[in-house]
């Protein structure tokens, strides 16, 4: 019986494992007397069965299994570690996102505390605080263009009255005050952030009593 290298592929198995008839082994052997290929191929399973059959069984040893359930008990006796400790204990195996996560902390520190001196060194931090000062000194001499009139209120005719305020006394005047007689007085308070601020007070009160006059009427009250 001849065979093709097909059918030489197809038998090989079974020629390994004893499993083909007289006529069938020695077309086998025949073929691969014939051909090169399958030659070799037929040589390299002979080589590979017998170094398989070269092999030992490996065997267990006689107290493997005994030690091995000693050693799964004791295992489950031990106390169990936090997370912590664990992520501690084998942060060898995790220094990678340890030492991600350390450095992720460094930087946001290190952007925190630049920030903070940034803005506290900044010109523009100084700016800020030079336009409030200039701020605060516009509002303190508005305030004191708003305080500086003489209280006038309807007057009767030949009724007068007259108190002058002698208790409010200055704690502090302005530099190169004149002495001159004036119609107010200025008093000198300390203001927010312990700047001074000025307030000008009339030196007389004028107060009318009874019926206001029709001039006072149509100047005032009819606007």
């Amino acid at each position: 019986m001849d065979i093709n290298c097909r059918t030489f592929a197809k038998k090989l198995e079974d020629y390994l494992q004893d499993g083909l008839d007289f006529s069938g082994r020695f077309a086998v052997v025949r073929h691969a007397r014939q051909c090169i290929a399958c030659s070799k191929q037929l040589a390299d399973a002979l080589r590979l069965r017998q170094m398989a059959k070269d092999l030992q069984r490996v065997k267990a040893p006689a107290n493997f299994e005994s030690a091995l359930v000693a050693r799964i008990a004791n295992s489950r006796t031990r106390p169990e570690i936090p997370l912590f400790g664990r992520f501690w204990m084998y942060g060898r195996e995790r220094s990678l996102l340890r030492n991600l996560l350390l450095a992720s902390a460094g930087v946001v520190i290190i952007a925190i505390v630049a920030s903070y001196w940034y803005l506290r060194s900044s010109p523009h931090a100084e700016a800020v605080s030079n336009m409030e000062v200039a701020e605060f000194e516009e509002l303190n001499s508005r305030t004191t263009q708003k305080l500086d009139f003489h209280l006038k209120l309807p007057q009767a005719p030949g009724t007068e009255t007259e108190n002058e305020l002698s208790s409010f006394e200055p704690e502090l005047l302005r530099p190169g005050m004149e002495s001159a007689e004036t119609d107010y007085v200025e008093h000198v308070f300390p203001g927010p952030n312990n700047l001074p601020l000025t307030v000008r007070l009339p030196r007389t009160i004028h107060v009318q009593l009874g019926q206001a006059s029709e001039e006072y009427f149509i100047r005032n009250v009819s606007h």
